[in-house]
């Protein structure tokens, strides 16, 4: 993202924050010469032409159409997918029926615990619970970069036994939400997705569906 944004400023102001932090002398002559000649440019002067390759949208549209390959009826629900991840997790399981649902966007965490995971983990391990003990279902969370949070993850799937399977290993999947640890909680159950990082970075993709009746 950074470097498709013109940056404000100037190579006076690159200076100040060495002189400001005693750092002149830690720097190459060359760098320090480099920033004192030169001239800021203005950004009206910078010739740039932006296009979108790629993004949610076109996520989106590869797995309904990849489910439709496979004979499982599929929709887009939404490409805005935002707000807290846990409650955002939460109302998705609950509307889920007999199609699969995608949502792609970027949800946000209020983090307090001091535990392992990362936003669609805790989106997981919340949809895990939401589903708990129901009829057949499944969610899936997952960053489309293969990076969820701090962690080697990309996100999660789970089912309307993934609670039970955490249980059964000797931990509480609400604590475990509440500590901010999903990460531990969701391998105990195997539903982790890990693939390594995948080359690109186009938000969030969540798929979930609930057998109808």
């Amino acid at each position: 993202s950074g470097p498709t944004m013109p940056e404000g400023s100037s190579p006076a102001d690159a200076l100040g924050v060495l002189r400001d932090h005693n750092l002149l002398e830690a720097v190459p002559e060359a760098v320090i010469a480099h920033l004192e000649a030169a001239q800021p440019a203005a950004i009206g002067d910078i010739d740039h032409h932006s296009e979108v390759v790629a993004d949610g949208h076109l996520a989106a549209s590869a797995a309904v159409r990849r489910l439709g390959e496979l004979d499982i009826p599929a929709r887009a629900v939404t490409e805005d997918l935002r707000g807290f991840a846990i409650a955002a997790a939460r109302s998705t399981c609950e509307s889920l029926s007999g199609t699969v649902a995608v949502l792609t966007g970027e949800t946000t965490m209020n983090v307090t615990g001091g535990g392992r995971g990362g936003r669609n983990q805790s989106a997981a391990l919340a949809g895990a619970i939401a589903l708990d003990g129901g009829v057949p279902a499944v969610f899936a969370a997952l960053a489309t970069d293969g990076i969820d949070g701090p962690t080697d993850a990309a996100g999660a799937i789970v089912t309307h036994r993934t609670a039970e399977i955490i249980r059964s290993g000797g931990l509480d999947p609400r604590r475990s939400l509440g500590d901010d640890d999903a990460y531990p909680a969701l391998a105990a159950a195997d539903a982790l997705v890990i693939t390594g990082p995948s080359g690109t970075n186009v938000s969030d993709l969540w798929m979930g569906w609930r057998q109808d009746g």
